[in-house]
């Protein structure tokens, strides 16, 4: 007695989850991202809104980027110039540095676990 295998088939079914993937890889890192600007947007610094107005998400290759896009975001972000000038002392109405960093920092642990669960179920 002899069992016989096709590989054909298993191979195409493989294919196919590996589209599946590429493409839930693709939405999971953009939500994450969004969630990121979502959060950002309660500890960005605010005076008439132009820096919180500058916020967005966008896809590069296989990386999603949360980003604010003025030309004294990295200083507000920093708290300070590159070079260590121009050092932020006040932030106003509970506003912060690092409101990009820190939101990822807080909920690393939880975007692991949702990002997890979301590849578990395109698996199913």
């Amino acid at each position: 007695m002899s069992v016989k295998f096709n590989s054909s088939d298993f191979t195409s079914k493989l294919g196919a989850l590996s589209a599946r993937l590429e493409i839930g890889k693709r939405r999971i890192v953009m939500e994450m991202a969004d969630a990121v600007l979502t959060i950002s947007n309660y500890e960005v610094p605010f005076d008439k809104g132009r820096l919180s107005g500058s916020g967005g998400t966008d896809m590069e290759g296989d990386k999603a980027i949360a980003y604010y896009n003025t030309e004294y975001a990295a200083v507000m972000h920093e708290g300070m110039r590159k070079d260590g000038t121009h050092v932020v002392r006040k932030y106003r109405n509970g506003r912060k540095s690092k409101f990009l960093e820190d939101p990822i920092k807080m909920n690393l642990a939880k975007f692991q676990e949702v990002a997890l669960n979301q590849f578990r179920a395109l698996l199913k």
